[in-house]
């Protein structure tokens, strides 16, 4: 019979293979269709190419006979057939482009089971040195949370899962998220289908950036009617009358110059508006789909449905101005030279462009939030069902509470993760670990920090179970020195644990604070007398929370301060050789290994 340990780590092993076995034959499928649809691209491409040699073959024929009626009705016929050849050819590659979408998806989450992140976006524009936590667990940047969780493809929808790893709801809002995610949990189609929709929305900063502030500007002045109606109607007329031989090209040429004149006025905001047409069309399709596949969904969970209700009709909207932009994009053509001419399609144009921003000027910014809310709970949900062995936690309504079983990293391989129970109460508490190097002391902090940043995104954690209070995460574990601010390791941790000081003073949400080898930029006087004294305020304070050092004598401290626990990790050397089992032991540690591993390095330990 199997010890219940091996019996567990088979049974992650046997999930983890089946998990990426699924996403893997996903992956195969969804390319299968890809390929078919990519044959259908291809012969379209060819029957397009043949329509066109056929086409000016004809014109040529009938041109060579003199027949003039036939070459302009054969020409407005052959623009029609042509026009709808290229919409059912743009729309294989639609259905094309999505297979592919859905078979990268699932690909990338394959390798999302297995840890390998670097394919994924690093959110490291997220990240920030002076934020209570982000750095020192692994947040964002090279395997990091945010590589991990994110699904999202559009600037909004990434940014909008930053914010809520960096800045925790309230706890009504948590229980919220957490309902939304278990309802898309197992709605695997519906949210990679979301997810392919919107690939192709990112943008780099800046063009995000100059898109933005295009959409949101309206400087465009609306010309008087008669260049909206009067004087197209007068260069129609000039045309027919000169045509039939009525008037000379001199009275002719009078409407087209002052038509040449108005297209001038307007000539640079049409270049600008068709530049960022070009640039933001992707965008703006990716929005359009994924708006309209939540309008064309139906929701059970309140929040789902009330953000639901905030995309009344985005979809329509936004496809009215991709449709505007669109027609822009072919200015060049030389059909719309002419028709612009006569008929004054720029600012046609323009004026419908900036009647759509006047009408959505304060309806755009609320459907761009929605939909990267839909992202990130999107996220969340693929997160919880690539990761079937995870729990959600449990608010508990008590203050300064953490009880936790079987915690492990989710950024560490399952098969090779040891877990650990830690359970915390009471205003004050410390927990004291000591242990040698490469114990676990600093891995184990980080892994209760990070799944309280999952518990507190709404997320599932990596652990049996989870109960906590709400609380404020801090830590001071990768204090390094700043020399454009002449700043030394050791006044950089100062400086950290002053920020810790100002949040257990500003009252509030208790703290929960994970600090890692305190004061060890200074002799070892100076560093217990800190700790010490340190340890003394902290346990006065709002807050409670763990404390790893190598000062033996800071253990001492247990019995002397009210809810200060001692905690260890060990190292037992066995053959010559380091062993570790990276458990959370009650208690002092009294063996040690750095002079067995200077020993390993080749340094030569003289004896006292």
């Amino acid at each position: 019979m199997r010890k219940p340990y091996l019996a567990a780590q088979y049974s992650i092993i046997y999930n983890y293979i089946s998990l990426v076995t699924f996403f893997l034959q996903r992956h195969s499928k969804f390319d299968s269709d890809t390929s078919i649809w990519d044959k259908k691209v291809s012969y379209f491409a060819w029957l397009r190419l043949g329509f066109f040699i056929v086409a000016l073959a004809v014109l040529y024929i009938l041109f060579q006979y003199e027949l003039f009626l036939g070459v302009a009705l054969a020409s407005v016929a052959f623009l029609l057939v042509f026009g709808l050849l290229i919409n059912r050819h743009n729309s294989l590659k639609t259905t094309r482009d999505f297979f592919k979408n859905l078979s990268t998806i699932n690909q990338n989450e394959a390798k999302l089971a297995k840890l390998e992140l670097k394919q994924q976006q690093d959110g490291a524009s997220f990240s920030d040195n002076k934020h209570p936590y982000a750095s020192d667990l692994d947040i964002f940047g090279k395997h990091s949370l945010f590589q991990l969780l994110n699904r999202a493809e559009s600037n909004n929808g990434q940014a909008t899962l930053a914010d809520w790893l960096k800045y925790p709801p309230a706890k009504t809002e948590l229980l919220h998220r957490q309902e939304s995610i278990k309802e898309l949990k197992d709605k695997i189609d519906w949210r990679q289908e979301f997810q392919a929709k919107l690939i192709g929305s990112y943008l780099e900063e800046e063009s995000l950036q100059k898109f933005s502030l295009w959409l949101n500007k309206n400087d465009f002045k609306k010309p008087p009617l008669l260049f909206l109606w009067v004087t197209p109607m007068i260069a129609v007329l000039a045309l027919v009358l000169y045509l039939n031989s009525i008037i000379s090209i001199y009275i002719f040429a009078v409407p087209i110059l002052v038509h040449l004149w108005a297209l001038r006025k307007v000539f640079n905001a049409t270049k600008e508006a068709t530049e960022l047409a070009q640039l933001g069309s992707k965008l703006l399709k990716a929005l359009k789909n994924g708006i309209q596949h939540i309008e064309d969904s139906e929701f059970e969970t309140k929040s789902l449905q009330e953000w639901k209700k905030e995309l009344n009709g985005a979809s329509k909207q936004i496809k009215e101005l991709e449709n505007l932009l669109y027609k822009l994009q072919n200015r060049a053509n030389i059909i719309y030279g002419i028709v612009n001419i006569f008929l004054l399609s720029d600012i046609r144009l323009m004026v419908a462009i900036s009647r759509w921003k006047e009408q959505t000027k304060d309806k755009f910014p609320v459907w761009n939030e929605t939909l990267a809310n839909f992202e990130a709970i999107n996220s969340l949900a693929g997160f919880a069902f690539a990761n079937e062995a995870y729990n959600f936690p449990t608010f508990s309504d008590k203050e300064y509470t953490i009880k936790s079983t079987e915690l492990g990293h989710p950024l560490i391989p399952q098969n090779e993760s040891i877990t650990n129970d830690f359970t915390m109460e009471g205003r004050g508490g410390i927990g004291l670990i000591t242990g040698s190097n490469m114990a676990g002391k600093s891995t184990f902090l980080r892994t209760l920090g990070i799944n309280m940043v999952l518990a507190y995104v709404g997320a599932p954690v990596c652990a049996k179970s989870m109960e906590l209070s709400m609380l404020r995460i801090f830590t001071c574990m990768r204090t390094e020195d700043a020399l454009e601010e002449s700043t030394s390791s050791f006044y950089a941790e100062l400086k950290r644990i002053r920020q810790l000081l100002d949040q257990t003073e500003a009252g509030g949400i208790p703290t929960f604070y994970l600090l890692d080898e305190i004061l060890k930029g200074t002799n070892s006087a100076d560093r217990h007398l800190g700790a010490k004294s340190l340890s003394y305020q902290l346990n006065n304070s709002n807050a409670m929370g763990l404390i790893s050092t190598h000062d033996l004598e800071l253990t001492a401290l247990e019995g002397q301060i009210p809810r200060l626990t001692n905690y260890s990790f060990h190292c037992d050397i066995v053959e010559d050789k380091l062993h570790f089992d990276y458990k959370l032991r009650n208690g002092t540690c009294n063996s040690f290994n750095a002079s067995k591993l200077m020993e390993l390095m080749g340094i030569k330990i003289q004896p006292n």
